[in-house]
């Protein structure tokens, strides 16, 4: 069973069957400098968002983050570094940084929609 490595979140693999589970990213040193420090960019805004005082590399090879945490529900792609989802946002069980709310979901969708059509 995967548990999320969210402080205070409670959603589990076996018992929350809506609820999808996403590693925490790799940094990547083998597709050039560009990608290398994309993806430790990223890594590092991830380990940020959880805020866990015990986060080791066992725990961080190993453990997920939930569906919960990102506005539309999954992280978005690497190379997306400017949508909202690209870092966990949501319900991350502490006050060290701002949560954005559906409110924000809701206009980036809306934004978004417009510039297709």
């Amino acid at each position: 069973m995967v548990l999320c490595v969210v402080i205070g979140c409670s959603n589990g693999s076996g018992r929350d069957k809506d609820v999808s589970f996403y590693r925490i990213p790799k940094i990547n040193t083998h597709r050039g400098p560009h990608d290398y420090e994309l993806t430790k960019k990223r890594r590092d805004g991830f380990i940020a968002a959880i805020a866990r005082d015990d986060l080791t590399e066992k725990v961080l090879e190993n453990d997920r983050i939930c569906s919960r945490h990102f506005i539309l529900g999954k992280p978005a792609d690497l190379y997306d570094d400017k949508k909202l989802d690209w870092l966990p946002t949501l319900h991350l069980g502490h006050s060290k940084g701002p949560e954005l709310g559906k409110s924000v979901a809701e206009r980036w969708e809306r934004r978004r929609a417009r510039r297709a059509s």
